[in-house]
């Protein structure tokens, strides 16, 4: 069984929704952590680190898969990426509009979230997590 090392977790969900969601990033991450062990020449790429620099790191994607990254894609993702975006949209705009403030994007979950259910999404991922974040990024 892929998560076996998991087993209790994923039979033993209460139904919250963080505890799920949680449980659910846990058994990704934990794929993605065997994939780079399994794969070392693959490009794995952070959401938070091209959120936080978008040019930069979506020219080093495009230059692994031997893609021309052209003054039309910089615009663009230049354009869906701005500080000029809102950071979230409401709940009146339209729910798949692209356009975001990537770099606020990156710290909405911590507006969203309590400081317990912060602490209930570490405890359940740290043993994975550790290996993606560093303290200062929780």
């Amino acid at each position: 069984m892929l998560f076996r090392s998991y087993e209790e977790k994923l039979k033993n969900v209460s139904g919250n929704i963080i505890e799920e969601a949680s449980i659910l990033w846990l058994c990704i991450h934990h794929m993605i952590k065997s994939y780079q062990q399994l794969h070392p020449e693959w490009l794995y790429k952070r959401h938070e680190d091209i959120s936080y620099n978008p040019l930069t790191e979506f020219e080093d994607i495009f230059r692994f898969m031997n893609l021309d990254f052209s003054d039309e894609i910089k615009n663009s993702v230049e354009e869906l990426t701005s500080s000029s975006n809102p950071a979230e949209v409401t709940k009146e705009g339209r729910i798949h509009q692209l356009h975001r403030d990537s770099r606020a994007n990156i710290t909405n979950w911590k507006k969203r979230l309590t400081t317990k259910e912060i602490e209930m999404v570490r405890s359940i991922t740290e043993d994975i997590s550790n290996f993606f974040y560093s303290d200062d990024e929780w």
